[in-house]
């Protein structure tokens, strides 16, 4: 029931945000039934429980820790821009 309605949430979506945890291999099944053409951010979370020598995120992967904050920033820019929102957006 869980992953129905998180498909019929996505089917409304401007934005989709695919989040796993940091090191831990995304399984291609996550993305599975969700709609064509809206944009995908993907995450990485739990950033600061990786060691000092952990290789970098994927090409196209922002990885961040709610924790510490790290990459929130980077995350709330990236969803601004896939849903098109430009600054001075609504203002008037």
């Amino acid at each position: 029931i869980g992953m129905e309605r998180t498909r019929a949430a996505a089917r409304s979506a401007d934005v989709l945000v695919l989040m796993t945890v940091a090191g831990d291999p995304a399984p291609a099944s996550d993305a599975e039934g969700l709609p064509e053409g809206v944009p995908r951010i993907r995450v990485e979370n739990k950033a600061d429980l990786l060691g000092p020598g952990a290789p970098p995120p994927e090409s196209g992967v922002l990885r961040v820790s709610a924790l510490g904050g790290e990459g929130m920033e980077a995350l709330r820019t990236a969803i601004l821009a896939a849903s098109g929102w430009t600054e001075g957006a609504g203002e008037g």
